[in-house]
């Protein structure tokens, strides 16, 4: 309940400072220093703040310790944005920087918050993953042990406990050339089959942005 009381609160004097003519970072400079007097030693927000000039196309941001949201151009590549930033409540005299692009037309934004990419394996997968291992362990005196720990490496190495920036990714280039709704309707389908049925652990968030307009 106090988590919920603090992000209200975060929220509406976003929307208060978002009414006066100001770059993102100092935005997210002055959201910092109201906040940070009433957060538990320990405890600390992330936070993205963007603005689009909806006829140029001109994108300013700033971050706070949130993840860099993925863009994907037309041609398909996916890429993170620039620019992370300390998280709101670790400094009292943080310095945030404001950076800018202008999008191109089939340009695709996304934005998601931190429980997108900690969604965790579902039991089938780590079942798979012990028996497995499991069984290369048992293997390791008929197998010579230069041959038998490079095979261990790679088979730890395949573990996906999270879902996983790279996952996104892909998701996100597979559905660039749908429409928005679609891809992220296929981003949630691919969460849940990674999950397995299990429920989320975190919150799970998505904003998408099209910039189609013709320049």
């Amino acid at each position: 309940l106090a988590a919920s009381l603090l992000m209200i609160g975060c929220l509406t004097m976003l929307e208060s400072k978002s009414k006066v003519p100001s770059s993102p970072s100092q935005v997210l400079f002055e959201l910092n220093q109201e906040i940070s007097p009433r957060l538990q030693p320990g405890t600390f927000i992330t936070c993205f703040y963007c603005v689009l000039d909806t006829d140029s196309g001109d994108l300013v941001f700033s971050s706070a310790g949130h993840h860099p949201p993925l863009i994907c151009h037309k041609n398909g590549e996916v890429k993170s944005l620039p620019g992370k930033g300390l998280a709101i409540g670790l400094s009292q005299k943080p310095v945030y920087q404001d950076f800018c692009m202008t999008l191109s037309s089939g340009d695709r934004l996304l934005l998601f918050t931190d429980g997108v990419l900690e969604v965790e394996g579902g039991m089938k997968k780590r079942e798979k993953f012990v028996e497995k291992l499991s069984q290369h362990l048992a293997n390791w005196r008929t197998v010579p042990w230069g041959e038998w720990l490079e095979e261990l490496k790679n088979h730890v190495s395949s573990w996906e406990e999270q879902f996983g920036l790279e996952k996104l990714s892909e998701v996100l280039r597979d559905s660039c050339g749908q429409e928005l709704e679609t891809c992220l309707t296929k981003i949630l389908e691919a969460l849940r089959a990674f999950a397995e049925g299990s429920p989320f652990q975190d919150d799970v968030t998505l904003i998408g942005v099209d910039w189609d307009v013709e320049q």
